[in-house]
């Protein structure tokens, strides 16, 4: 299995988490100056962790976002984000232009998350000219969020580096996210709020807060704090992104997206691009292979019969030169021979053909129903497909043949699929009788 990698940026220190098999190992490296940071520790950082090119999620700090909610009612789909994105713009001091946006749609409300162009641009280029694939951005609190929000709560309080983060939930889905002071009084009162704003008691947990805000947070009305999280927030956060990366969740917003996007758009795609351009190449070839392999034998079947071809002109015309056209030759001999006298007898009898086509159209039966499928003629052969409504119809067909052309006819070969005609197939074949007919009147 590969290993999920996560990059979370903060002001100060950044944490990169490796995950394998739901085990987390997290690297803490100082970040002097974010505008410019030092891309090659992280490089460094990720070689030690065993990076080959996999992608990897960055997390954001909170304190990069902005987010806000807005009303989702009487939105058209096909102009839903558009017009989100105009509300959005009208609770926060930036343009469309300066910023990145997604949201998390609710029915009637829908939480915009942005994030300036100019504040992440120049990290994820960063990341990406030292060879870290970026595949997705998300603000780390959400990511947390994600990883819990299937447990029976409301709302949770983490602690990050910047302060505190409350996200409360809504049938499971992130609708509100507020970021306040590491104050205990502060955060009672925002409490006490979201209390307020909603039927019954606010079930809450806590993730990486420090234990003596336990006793302070309980005895807030309507507030229930539940048992702490067993992991850390930052292992919370890796265990989300490797969820995502696995296909077992799907993350709450991507920014990843716009300007911050990929500048190769088929990077994310271009393994399995080139193992499909790379199985086009192979079938290409083996098709060649296979088509130049077929053609050799087919070579070798045409050499053995123009050698066969030759056997029987020299056979036939010894001390003659085979001319290119050696079949055409043939007939032209046999055409010429006919009409010496002794020597037809030697040759096959040639039949003319308008003559058998008018022969057998005008012995077929005029009282009988069939149909005719196939008329084949040869100089010295007769083949009649066709279909009847009985057995003896073409019985009939081929006597009547037999009476009207003088050949050898043979009996028909019939069959009938179940509840269909019965199809019949009739052949006829120079007799002696058409041979001797044929040189008395080549010979008066």
């Amino acid at each position: 299995m590969r290993p999920t990698y996560a990059i979370f940026a903060e002001e100060r220190t950044w944490r990169i988490a490796k995950v394998v098999h739901r085990k987390v190992t997290l690297v803490s490296l100082e970040i002097k100056q974010v505008d410019n940071f030092d891309v090659s520790a992280i490089g460094q950082v990720m070689t030690q962790l065993e990076y080959a090119g996999e992608d990897v999620f960055l997390g954001l700090p909170s304190n990069w976002c902005l987010s806000a909610a807005v009303s989702a009612d009487g939105l058209r789909p096909h102009t839903r984000e558009a017009t989100l994105r105009f509300r959005l713009e009208e609770q926060i001091p930036l343009s469309l232009e300066e910023i990145v946006v997604d949201f998390i749609d609710q029915d009637s409300q829908a939480l915009g998350v942005a994030v300036l162009i100019s504040k992440i641009g120049p990290v994820v280029n960063g990341l990406e000219s030292a060879g870290i694939s970026v595949v997705s951005i998300c603000p780390t609190a959400l990511l947390i969020a994600q990883q819990v929000r299937s447990e029976p709560l409301d709302a949770i309080l983490c602690e990050l580096e910047d302060g505190i983060d409350l996200l409360q939930f809504k049938e499971g889905r992130i609708y509100a996210w507020t970021v306040l002071p590491s104050e205990l009084s502060t955060i009672r009162q925002h409490l006490l709020h979201a209390s307020m704003a909603q039927p019954g008691t606010l079930r809450i947990k806590c993730a990486g807060t420090s234990a003596e805000w336990d006793d302070g947070l309980s005895c807030v009305p309507n507030v229930e704090r539940l048992t702490r999280f067993d992991a850390t927030t930052w292992e919370l956060a890796a265990l989300a992104v490797d969820g995502i990366v696995t296909g077992s969740a799907v993350s709450p917003l991507e920014l990843h997206r716009g300007p911050l996007a990929v500048a190769d758009p088929f990077r994310p795609i271009r393994s399995p691009l080139c193992a499909a351009s790379i199985a086009l190449i192979l079938l290409g070839v083996s098709l060649a292979a296979a088509m130049s392999w077929r053609g050799a034998a087919y070579e070798r079947v045409a050499q053995i019969a123009h050698q066969r071809q030759l056997e029987a002109f020299a056979k036939a015309l010894p001390g003659q030169t085979p001319p290119p056209l050696i079949v055409s030759r043939l007939q032209s001999e046999q055409r010429r021979l006919r009409g010496v006298r002794g020597l037809a007898s030697m040759l096959p009898p040639s039949l003319s053909i308008l003559t058998l086509l008018h022969d057998t159209l005008a012995g077929l039966p005029h009282d009988m129903r069939f149909r005719l499928l196939e008329l084949r003629f040869d100089p010295q052969l007769i083949y009649v497909e066709g279909q009847t409504l009985d057995h003896s119809d073409a019985a009939q067909i081929a006597d009547d043949l037999r009476g009207s052309t003088g050949l050898s006819v043979d009996p028909p070969h019939t069959e009938q699929p179940a509840g269909d005609d019965v199809t019949f197939i009739v052949s006829a074949s120079a007799t002696k009788a058409s041979l001797a007919t044929d040189r008395e009147e080549l010979n008066p």
